[in-house]
């Protein structure tokens, strides 16, 4: 994940804002959750968001002296783990793009899809900034 940064911003010229989101989403509901997560990047990306990917588990396990996600995020036995990576031109592009986002009636149709698919109080977010 770390290269990505770099080759993101290094081919545009531009500094890189992102929002990250890891989710939990129960085994039965992983088509549903995708198809949601396919629809809302179009939406971003309509907006002026530079991409807007959702990331698969391959391999979770504790590596080079790091702990796993297993052992950081609980997971339950009928859950994987996902998550999704939004990325701006800067700060400042995030907040005009998420405004226009936030008004758009198909993210909110999509937003009480989503809702019913992952408990939301289990998401874990942040915004980060590229420094390096």
């Amino acid at each position: 994940m770390l290269s990505l940064f770099p080759v993101v911003s290094h081919s545009l010229g531009i500094s890189v804002y992102t929002s990250l989101y890891f989710y939990r989403v129960p085994k039965k509901n992983i088509e549903a959750f995708l198809k949601v997560q396919k629809q809302s990047a179009e939406i971003y990306k309509k907006n002026g968001a530079i991409e807007d990917w959702t990331f698969g588990p391959e391999n979770l396990n504790a590596k080079y002296g790091c702990i796993s996600f297993p052992e950081e995020i609980l997971i339950s036995a009928d859950e994987e783990l996902f998550f999704s990576l939004s990325i701006f031109k800067s700060k400042n592009d995030h907040d005009q793009i998420m405004a226009l986002v936030d008004k758009d009636p198909e993210i909110e149709r999509l937003y009480n899809q989503v809702r019913h698919l992952i408990d939301l109080s289990k998401v874990v977010r942040g915004e980060f900034n590229r420094l390096v």
